[in-house]
């Protein structure tokens, strides 16, 4: 539509009708309140902790390798 896009997560939360019930230092939470809000599909964690009985979106946790040495 020719107009400029503008990522603003906290304006989403602030704007929200229904907000998350998470704190804002809760990123994997607000992670999953953005998820649902959107209508995703499925959610994937990389390198951090989540409860997938808290899920509200399908969701896949991956842990990072130990070292930098087994990214090769």
């Amino acid at each position: 539509n020719g107009q400029t896009c503008i990522w603003a997560p906290s304006k989403m939360v602030l704007d929200a009708v229904d907000g998350p019930a998470s704190g804002p230092r809760d990123a994997v939470a607000l992670t999953h309140w953005f998820a649902a809000e959107m209508s995703a599909a499925e959610l994937v964690i990389i390198g951090g902790d989540a409860d997938p009985r808290a899920a509200a979106v399908g969701l896949r946790v991956r842990t990072l390798p130990a070292t930098a040495d087994s990214l090769t």
